[in-house]
């Protein structure tokens, strides 16, 4: 099994990340936005820092064997915080150990429920479809997104291997 770390984003090279940030793949499965330039990703980095600083939250750039496989987070999102992860196809099967990741840290945060909300252009995940309490498609900003509202109980944490 490879060495999963996580990082703060602000202590991870800057090419790398903006490498990732600007692949094709990744790029169609959020939300339009600019290219990312270094400034544009400076900011960026400069929000994730300061949603990380709240309490319940956290932003870390994940590292295979020291390399940038990508980012994830569990962020603020009205009453019900959200996750986030974002994966390198070259690492893409690293998901759901990730996702075990965020569900745990979820849980020693308190969070009882977290969220996650998936772009129309995603397919369906069934190990989240079978782990949510509700599945429902929102529209946010304009955007149709799948939204799964999961429990993080241990018992619902165990479901996704």
């Amino acid at each position: 099994m490879p060495s999963i770390h996580y990082s703060p984003l602000d202590q991870v090279p800057v090419e790398p990340l903006l490498r990732l940030l600007n692949t094709e793949e990744i790029r169609r499965h959020l939300v339009d936005h600019p290219q990312f330039d270094a400034i544009i990703l400076s900011q960026w980095i400069q929000s994730k820092i300061a949603v990380d600083q709240q309490p319940g939250c956290l932003v870390r750039a994940i590292l295979v064997d020291k390399e940038l496989a990508g980012w994830c987070g569990i962020q603020p999102e009205g009453s019900t915080p959200e996750l986030a992860i974002v994966i390198a196809a070259k690492f893409r099967g690293l998901g759901k150990l990730v996702f075990k990741d965020l569900m745990q840290w979820a849980r020693e945060f308190g969070h009882s429920q977290v969220e996650i909300h998936l772009l129309n252009t995603r397919r369906e995940y069934r190990f989240l479809r079978r782990m949510a309490e509700t599945v429902t498609q929102n529209e946010l900003g304009g955007y149709r997104f799948t939204t799964y509202l999961l429990n993080t109980s241990p018992e619902n944490h165990h479901q996704a291997r």
